[in-house]
C-alpha cells in the first residue's frame, strides 16, 4: 500500500489464477476503486493463450516505462506457470527474462509468484531464482494464524523475514518474525502437549509416553532431546507451567492453569432481579 501512495508508481497485477470477472474475491477491487489510475488488474481470460497475452502486455508496459522515466512501473505475476509460455512442459526462461530485463534496465521491476512442487522443491528451473535479486518462501502457519515470508536468497539487497497476523484469512497487522516463525512439527508438539495436559498435570516421562502413542516422534522426525528443549522453551513462553520436584526424584511436572468460573461479586443483586420478556429476554434489577 505504501508504494501506491507515490503518485509516480504504476502497479500491474497479472493474475493467472483467477478470472477477471471474480475480481472482488481477490480483494483487488478495493485497490482499483482507490487508485484507478495507478493500480491495474489483469485476470485470467477465457479462450486463447493467456501467457501470450501477458507477453504482449509486458511489451506495452516496457514502452510506457521508457516513455515515462519519471515513473516506476511495478509488475506482479501470479503465477509463473500460468503467465509465462512453456517450453517442453516447463517455464520458458528465455521469454521469462526477455521483457523483465528490459523493464529493470529502464527503472521498472517485477515480482514473480511461483509454487513449490509436491516434494516441496522449487518447481521448474532453478534459473528463475538465480535471475532474481532476492527471493522469499511464503508459508502459512495455522498454529498462530500467521503468514510468514522466509528469506531464501539475498544478493545485492539485505532482506529480513516478515510475518503477518491473519484473521478470517485476511492480514490484520505485521508481527515480529522471530516470535512466530515456528516449524509445523513444533506447533504440532505444542498442540499434543496441551491436549494431554487438559486432563491434569503430568510429568515429563508421562507426556513423552503420550507423544510416542501419538506416533509424534516417528511421524515428525523429532528426537527426545529436542522435545525436552521444547518443554522448557514453551513453558517459559507461558503455554504451560512446569517445576522440578525433589520429592518426586527430581521429576519435572507440567500443568496448565484451569479457567475458574466467574464469581458473582454481589449475590444480593440477584435477589433484586426480575425477568421481563419483550422481543428478547432481559434481566432487570430493582434499585
Amino acid at each position: 500500500m505504501k508504494s501506491l501512495q507515490k503518485a509516480k508508481t504504476r502497479i500491474f497485477m497479472i493474475d493467472g489464477d483467477m478470472n477477471q470477472t471474480k475480481i472482488k474475491e481477490s480483494e483487488a477491487s478495493h485497490l482499483l476503486e482507490r487508485f484507478p489510475e495507478r493500480f491495474f488488474y489483469v485476470g485470467k481470460q477465457t479462450g486463447g493463450d493467456f501467457s501470450e497475452s501477458v507477453q504482449e502486455l509486458l511489451a506495452e508496459i516496457v514502452e510506457e516505462q521508457i516513455k515515462h522515466s519519471d515513473r516506476e512501473y511495478f509488475v506482479i505475476q501470479d503465477s509463473l506457470m500460468l503467465t509465462v509460455p512453456k517450453k517442453r512442459g516447463f517455464v520458458d526462461t528465455q521469454k521469462l527474462y526477455f521483457y523483465e530485463k528490459i523493464l529493470r534496465s529502464v527503472g521498472g521491476s517485477t515480482l514473480f509468484i511461483h509454487h513449490l512442487n509436491k516434494d516441496g522443491n522449487f518447481a521448474d528451473s532453478q534459473q528463475i531464482i538465480n535471475y532474481a535479486d532476492y527471493s522469499f518462501s511464503i508459508t502459512r502457519n495455522d498454529f498462530n494464524s500467521t503468514i510468514l515470508l522466509h528469506p531464501q536468497k539475498a544478493s545485492r539487497y539485505a532482506i529480513e523475514g516478515k510475518a503477518f497476523l491473519t484473521e478470517d484469512r485476511k492480514i490484520v497487522k505485521e508481527v515480529e518474525y522471530e516470535a512466530v516463525n515456528i516449524e509445523p512439527r513444533e506447533s504440532k508438539f505444542v498442540s499434543y502437549v496441551l491436549e494431554a495436559l487438559e486432563d491434569g498435570e503430568m510429568n515429563q516421562s508421562e507426556i513423552i509416553s503420550h507423544l510416542e502413542k501419538m506416533r509424534f516422534f516417528s511421524e515428525y522426525k523429532v528426537g527426545q532431546k529436542k522435545a525436552t528443549r521444547w518443554f522448557t522453551t514453551w513453558g517459559d513462553k507461558g503455554k504451560w507451567n512446569y517445576e522440578r520436584r525433589p520429592d518426586q526424584k527430581n521429576a519435572i511436572y507440567f500443568w496448565i492453569e484451569q479457567k475458574q468460573p466467574e464469581k458473582v461479586e454481589n449475590l444480593q443483586n440477584l435477589k433484586n432481579c426480575k425477568t421481563t420478556l419483550s422481543d428478547s429476554a432481559k434481566g432487570v434489577c430493582d434499585e
